[in-house]
């Protein structure tokens, strides 16, 4: 059974002046807007988040599909770094307890005299790197972690800490500094190896590499005497290709590069060879940029990019395979298709929810886009996908667990941002050209026609409106007569007064709005060929993005990630009528029945509107008053009986069948569950008559039901 990954639900209150008329159903997505830092094992990895901070927890136990199992939110308890050792994560001289991953603890903490950098967990003690020093923490108790003692390495500021055969490895802005730990509470300095702006370090057998800034290059230290460090080697990065993070494994050094000129390597992450320090050779490039990695068994785990987290498999040290991956980023629009929310992650993919229960969503799939995903559209089971450079992409969604690939179509040099659809057509932009393509065949793509518009920006918007195409290209509304797809032109187009970063077209007139400075420009479309701007509104304010239905618009706003909804039966006098302010950057907004889907860097908000449109007011769905396993229903039963439980909250749901010996005969559900009623059907033909058990675990909660198999 394919595990069901469960987004934190949040119900929260109405605050703003407007927001009585607004109710915000439940939130997706809800506390990172990015990867830091990564730490795991073999089930589980631990990454800390930015933008809401916290420590997100993935179950990689099947590393091809990571999937959400706890979240740890105590904002003032993550102060930096993240190591790992058995049950516990440590984070700057916090302790959390994960032996329940989906309730992670916050058991004790210890300050220290500045913010904490980096953490190194290293036999019962933790080395934390702070602005100037480097402080250990005594971590034996976790729920009473001190201070033993405080090192000043010589330089300003101390950048990195690595702890290895009782020794610790320092570097500062003049050098590495190496340490005699085996008492920690009364570290003796050994050696210095003096080098300019040294960052990262690792150490592996008698060598570190350290990364000098200022050189653009690693420098391989022979460290077999700890007291007299001297040079072995160096390897040469390129102009301004700065080093994010250094891991070992064995003779080969992981190298994870930020960079800010002109690279030399394709991909972002080096493997270089040490085992001839004199000579080090690159052994193999792969990953994105912009990563931190740790090392478990065969596995590397990486922060990845500057959103997402992949699991590579290192049996094979020098051609890491990728295993799977977690990456959600800013949502960006949303399909409905029956209990189906499809939610365009911005570059990342496709992102399923299951919406059945509006207050309580979450996630059975995720399609990873090749490319960047910039837009999409439905017809029927496909929808279709401009992916920037991976072209345009059909996607069968027949299957909402299992999204495959049915078709695509990319021409090199053009990078596609919008697509809209026509009968069997699919009109799409491009490096400032419109091309139809004929995909009344997803198997076989071809292109129809295309032009080339000579314009000054290659940032388009594309809406239709019946056999015309209408574009928003600058400060410009352009519209082409695509009625025939072999043979189109443009027939007219208009100045507005702001540069678009928005377009929605209604009702024969097109809404543009302005992200910097601001405001809604409304264009007169009942005659395509001389369409002009009838209204310039809402001067100054940041808009991202909008949708109109009807008299209203709805508006995502930048700053402070504001929901907006105006009356604009009245277009030269616009009026407010409801906000919400969420948090964070408003980025993206569809309307959909009387749900409104805004999406902002993090999260996905879902809001009931129905104030404001015909249809009725959308009745919660009651969730269960308490945890319980029904009686199952038939019992005795002949070959299967159906077991059911309810849910009074989210859980990770262990419901398993077990003889009268104790032995496990079926696992009918292991993973997370949304709260509510729920069923599962026992059918196991091959069991013998007899007594047997059917046992819940929900949390915290347990319960047992005997049932009777006759034949």
């Amino acid at each position: 059974m394919k595990k069901l990954i469960i987004i934190t639900i949040a119900l929260l209150s109405i605050t703003s002046a407007f927001s009585q008329n607004l109710e915000l159903l439940s939130t997706v997505g809800g506390y990172w807007g990015g990867f830091k830092e990564v730490a795991g094992n073999s089930q589980n990895a631990f990454i800390i988040t930015q933008g809401i901070n916290g420590m997100l927890i993935l179950d990689i136990s099947d590393p091809f599909n990571p999937y959400p199992a706890g979240f740890y939110d105590e904002l003032g308890n993550m102060p930096g770094g993240i190591d790992l050792s058995g049950d516990f994560v440590y984070s700057g001289g916090c302790v959390i307890g994960v032996s329940n991953p989906g309730n992670p603890r916050f058991l004790g903490s210890c300050q220290t005299q500045a913010g904490v950098d980096e953490t190194f967990y290293y036999e019962g003690f933790c080395y934390l790197t702070c602005e100037y020093t480097v402080e250990i923490a005594d971590v034996s108790d976790p729920q009473a972690p001190q201070i033993v003692s405080i090192i000043e390495p010589p330089g300003a500021w101390a950048r990195s800490t690595v702890v290895y055969n009782n020794l610790a490895y320092i570097t500062t802005y003049t050098g590495m500094t190496i340490y005699d730990v085996s008492n920690p509470s009364n570290p003796v300095q050994l050696g210095f190896f003096p080098a300019p702006d040294v960052y990262f370090i690792d150490v592996s057998g008698n060598y570190a590499v350290i990364e000098t800034y200022v050189e653009d290059s690693l420098k391989i230290i022979d460290i077999s005497d700890p007291s007299d460090p001297v040079q072995a080697g160096s390897f040469y990065l390129g102009e301004d290709e700065v080093c994010g993070h250094i891991r070992s494994n064995g003779d080969y050094f992981y190298i994870a590069l930020d960079t800010y000129g002109q690279s030399l390597y394709e991909y972002g992450i080096l493997i270089l060879d040490i085992s001839d320090p004199a000579n080090p050779v690159i052994a193999g490039n792969f990953g994105e940029k912009f990563s931190y990695l740790y090392f478990y068994d065969n596995y590397l785990y990486t922060k990845s990019g500057y959103k997402g987290f992949v699991v590579y498999e290192i049996s094979d040290p020098v051609e890491p395979q990728e295993m799977g991956r977690y990456h959600r980023l800013g949502p960006k629009e949303t399909i409905i298709k029956d209990d189906f929310a499809f939610v365009l992650n911005n570059i990342a993919g496709i992102q399923v929810l299951d919406v059945s229960d509006i207050y309580n969503p979450f996630e059975v799939e995720f399609y990873y886009a090749p490319g960047r995903a910039s837009e999409m559209k439905n017809e029927g089971d496909y929808i279709y996908l401009a992916d920037d450079e991976g072209g345009l992409r059909i996607i069968d969604i027949s299957d909402p667990y299992n999204l495959t690939e049915a078709g695509s179509y990319y021409y090199p040099g053009i990078e596609y941002d919008c697509v809209e659809l026509k009968d069997n057509y699919a009109i799409t932009t491009g490096d400032k050209s419109l091309v139809i393509l004929d995909v009344s065949n997803p198997d076989s793509v071809f292109e129809v026609n295309s032009v080339t518009l000579q314009t000054g920006s290659s940032n388009w918007e594309l809406e239709l409106m019946g056999d015309y195409a209408v574009l928003a290209i600058q400060d410009s509304i352009h519209i082409l007569d695509i009625s025939d797809p072999l043979h189109f032109n443009v027939v007219g187009s208009c100045q507005i007064s702001i540069t678009q970063n928005g377009l929605e077209v209604e009702n024969s007139y097109a809404y543009i709005n302005d992200f910097s400075p601001g405001g809604l420009s409304i264009v007169n479309l009942e005659d395509p060929t001389h369409p002009f701007e009838e209204y310039f509104i809402l001067e100054g304010m940041m808009i991202e993005d909008l949708e109109v239905d009807g008299d209203y618009c709805y508006l995502a706003c930048y700053y402070n990630s504001t929901f907006k909804i105006y009356d604009l039966s009245d277009p030269a006098n616009p009026i407010e009528i409801g906000d919400y302010n969420t948090g964070g950057n408003g980025r993206a907004m569809t309307v959909i029945d009387s749900f409104a889907f805004f999406g902002t860097d993090h999260s996905l908000f879902i809001f009931d509107c129905s104030d404001y449109v015909s249809a009725g007011k959308t009745e919660e769905a009651g969730n269960p008053a308490t945890f319980e396993l029904l009686p199952v229903y038939p019992n005795p039963f002949n070959a299967s009986t159906a077991i059911s439980y309810q849910l009074l909250a989210v859980s990770y749901v262990n419901l398993t069948i077990y003889d009268v010996t104790g032995r496990e005969v079926a696992r009918l559900v292991d993973g997370f569950r949304p709260a509510g009623m729920h069923q599962t059907v026992f059918d196991e033909k091959d069991l013998a008559s007899g007594i047997y058990f059917a046992r819940l675990q929900a949390g915290d909660f347990k319960q047992t039901r005997k049932m009777v198999l006759v034949k």
